[in-house]
């Protein structure tokens, strides 16, 4: 436990700062921010830690400590999903930079995030509206209602019964 502590207080730093008013202006600046240069390492930050702790797992215990690196990590991402959706609009709000939907997720997914499709085909996929074209939505005035958590729940379900399967 201690180490998936120190494995992902890196991230939840970056992000918590994020969503304080004020100091997301100094952050996440428009003008070079340093934090848009620190969220892309978020990801491989989080994998090369966990690596490093599953390697230093006994041989019998290997097998079990990369099952919960790998739920982890998709954990990582749902969370990721959902906090940088919140930290992207109080960016959006707080310095009025335009922002396009799911830059923050992709940042801090990066490599992994740019492999998935844009943002809004993924809300698409959640609301079930894979028929309908952009035009219909819109999304600038729907970005707070939004289920942000839907991702996680998703993720959670599939992790425990990732854990049940021996």
């Amino acid at each position: 436990m201690k180490s998936f502590r120190r494995v992902f207080l890196f991230p939840l730093i970056v992000f918590g700062l994020g969503c304080i008013p004020g100091l997301n202006a100094l952050l996440y600046s428009g003008h070079g921010g340093i934090f848009w240069l620190i969220l892309p390492l978020c990801f491989p930050y989080i994998v090369i830690l966990l690596g490093f702790e599953v390697r230093r797992l006994a041989s019998p215990d290997r097998k079990r400590g990369l099952k919960m690196a790998v739920i982890a990590t998709l954990l990582y991402v749902g969370f990721a999903y959902s906090v940088a959706n919140w930290t992207q609009q109080s960016v959006t709000s707080q310095l009025g930079l335009q922002i396009p939907d799911g830059t923050l997720f992709k940042l801090a997914t990066f490599p992994v995030g740019f492999l998935f499709p844009p943002y809004h085909y993924s809300w698409l996929i959640l609301k079930g509206n894979l028929g309908t074209t952009e035009r219909n939505l819109n999304f600038s005035s729907s970005a707070t209602q939004r289920p942000t958590l839907a991702p996680c729940t998703l993720l959670a379900f599939t992790c425990v019964r990732m854990l049940s399967i021996n």
